[in-house]
């Protein structure tokens, strides 16, 4: 996944990923769209995809930790996935 600072995010899905999971388990693919933080949640709100049937869907997760090189999330579904900051891409 991809996050930028203008507030929009590009993410590979793969079957069993926790942002597939999220949005509609089983599906592959790339979707793109905004991001937002309010609090402790995080919202992705797809406009971008390759399967119509998850264009303008959206996805909120807590935040169980945060700090310069990874987040923590706790999806609604209760999976925890921990994303790692890739410096220079």
């Amino acid at each position: 996944m991809s996050i930028n600072i203008d507030g929009r995010f590009v993410c590979q899905l793969h079957q069993r990923g926790f942002i597939a999971n999220t949005l509609s388990q089983g599906v592959t693919g790339t979707i793109s769209g905004t991001w937002n933080v309010a609090g402790r949640t995080v919202t992705l709100s797809v406009d971008g995809v390759e399967h119509e049937h998850l264009k303008n869907g959206s996805a909120t997760s807590e935040i169980v930790s945060f700090n310069n090189e990874e987040i923590v999330l706790k999806s609604a579904r209760g999976e925890v996935a921990t994303f790692y900051r890739i410096n220079g891409i």
